[in-house]
């Protein structure tokens, strides 16, 4: 004889703070779990669930729907949503006044943004938004692709920027989110190419190299502080040759990775360089080259902060 007993699933509780028995309705997950809300501050947050819950008639409900737990319980109406309880969860937080929701994962500001635009969450975007951005630095390709997705301009641009922290060549061998189209991806990888020609043009132009003279007089100057040591091949100032080395060779590697990040790093060659005293003034000048690489980190910032950022949407 075949099994007809109800397999209806277990319906779950929410935790704090949708777990108050004094709330006025019940919204029921996707997934069964009931979450007790208070009227008041959903219909303030949404003109559509101000809308469902206007509706709800009055608990003077006859006794079978009394004991029917899809239309109420505990005297409390229940409205059932299709959005799971981990994105129910998040959004009705974003109802609820000083509850802000621990937004981390990528997947889950996709669900809850497409939840909020659903009903009509006031100032959802914005919020959001704003969380967004600060998720930005740990998965730059996910959040330019998501914000592809959502239509976040500003998210999205602010993606191209923390994605100069790639270097081109692992940028172009990427594979980029389903979201973003040839367009779009022409226009990063443009953005990209602009950074770095501004990038090393930071490091070559005169204007920089007073900055850098003015940071580090013992390495820059016009000056030829020693005659053996110091060299002129730089827009009429002088310099060692591993620092007229080194200003080369970091500006072709910004070309590809236009970030301030590959020029602060100081390494134990260039150290053991600047170390080694010139046997004609015998001076050491190890000390001006962290103050140096600080004063080109701004210069190169400056540079690429300048180039406009392209309109993805």
């Amino acid at each position: 004889m075949s099994d007809t007993s109800d397999h209806t699933p277990e319906i779950m509780d929410a935790a704090a703070p949708f777990n108050d028995h004094r709330a006025d309705v019940i919204l029921r997950s996707h997934d069964y779990m009931d979450f007790r809300v208070h009227k008041l501050f959903l219909s303030m947050a949404s003109p559509v669930f101000n809308d469902i819950l206007s509706n709800l008639q009055p608990a003077a409900i006859s006794g079978a729907a009394m004991r029917n737990s899809d239309l109420v319980r505990d005297g409390r109406p229940v409205v059932k949503v299709t959005e799971d309880a981990k994105i129910l969860d998040l959004v009705l937080r974003l109802c609820y006044p000083g509850v802000f929701p621990g937004l981390t994962e990528m997947d889950a500001i996709r669900g809850v943004l497409e939840a909020c635009r659903k009903y009509a969450i006031e100032g959802a975007d914005r919020t959001l938004a704003e969380v967004f951005a600060g998720m930005v630095d740990r998965d730059a390709l996910g959040a330019f692709g998501l914000a592809i997705e959502c239509g976040m301009e500003e998210v999205a641009g602010k993606a191209a920027f923390a994605l100069l922290k790639m270097s081109l060549s692992t940028l172009v061998h990427t594979p980029l989110p389903c979201t973003v189209s040839g367009e779009q991806y022409r226009l990063l990888v443009q953005y990209h190419i602009d950074c770095g020609v501004a990038a090393d043009g930071a490091v070559q132009r005169r204007e920089s190299l007073d900055a850098l003279a003015d940071a580090s007089p013992d390495l820059i100057s016009k000056h030829q502080l020693c005659p053996k040591c110091f060299q002129s091949d730089m827009h009429y100032y002088y310099a060692p040759t591993y620092v007229q080395d080194y200003l080369h060779r970091i500006g072709m590697h910004l070309r590809v990775w236009p970030s301030a990040e590959q020029v602060l790093p100081l390494y134990d060659g260039e150290l053991r360089i600047a170390r080694a005293a010139c046997l004609n003034c015998r001076k050491e000048r190890s000390s001006g080259l962290a103050a140096l690489k600080a004063r080109l980190a701004i210069e190169v910032n400056a540079a690429v902060a300048s180039v406009p950022v392209p309109k993805f949407l």
